[in-house]
């Protein structure tokens, strides 16, 4: 999609943006933009890369952009770069979804091998086609992926915080809070990229052991601690 919108610093549609969905990387993401979609048709932003919100990728940070009448935003958007829409519109609602650590980052791994099987990676990135699930869990750039995310908020900033775990329930709880009309599509959370990745893949589903689960745990210290906070939030505001 090319960048035609208008710089939002200093733009009328800062505060037009209602709703904003951090899309933190496989927890559910397309699976709750098509919800989305469904119910705010063109108000929705149809962007969802990060790429696609700069008017010039290499200074992110000064040129971030909105088309005018948007009102939702769904994006792999790090709050750090939202922060100018939610400081300026109070009220503006933050939502997100949180999946298992250990679980998104396996989910990451095998749907990051599915992309270099279809040839949809830079030619730097395709060495790691013979990376095990460890080796590729010991990226800087795969560790604490949510709590990079959601960096300067505190979780009782979101106005809603689902988990992949439990996404129907959590998307009918999300609908009830906002008075989304009935009639929402039924939604499928591809939970594994499996049909080529597990061919390719130097570790198995079926190898995937305790020993590198309970690594990958602890690689993911930082996300893991939001993980279960949230988890404490969810069960307080139940009970």
């Amino acid at each position: 999609m090319g960048l035609r919108g208008l710089v939002c610093k200093e733009s009328k549609c800062v505060d037009d943006v209602g709703l904003i969905s951090i899309h933190i990387p496989k927890t559910a993401g397309r699976s709750f933009y098509e919800t989305l979609k469904f119910v705010y048709g063109s108000e929705l932003d149809a962007r969802t890369k990060r790429k696609d919100y700069f008017l010039h990728p290499e200074q992110m940070n000064q040129s971030f952009s909105l088309y005018p009448g948007i009102k939702v935003i769904h994006g792999h958007l790090y709050y750090s770069e939202i922060r100018f829409i939610h400081k300026k519109n109070n009220s503006v609602k933050l939502i997100c979804w949180l999946r298992n650590p250990v679980d998104r980052v396996i989910s990451h791994y095998y749907f990051f091998l599915k992309r270099i099987s279809e040839g949809k990676v830079q030619a730097a990135q395709l060495h790691k086609a013979d990376f095990s699930l460890i080796e590729f869990a010991r990226l800087d750039s795969v560790r604490n992926v949510i709590s990079r995310f959601v960096d300067g908020l505190s979780l009782d900033d979101f106005f809603f915080i689902g988990h992949v775990e439990s996404f129907q329930t959590d998307l009918n709880l999300l609908a009830n809070k906002l008075q989304w009309p009935s009639g929402l599509p039924v939604v499928h959370v591809n939970k594994r990229d499996k049909l080529t990745s597990n061919q390719i893949a130097k570790t198995k589903y079926e190898g995937v052991s305790n020993s590198i689960r309970n690594e990958i745990w602890e690689l993911n210290r930082e996300d893991v601690k939001v993980y279960e906070q949230s988890l404490e939030l969810k069960n307080t505001v139940e009970d």
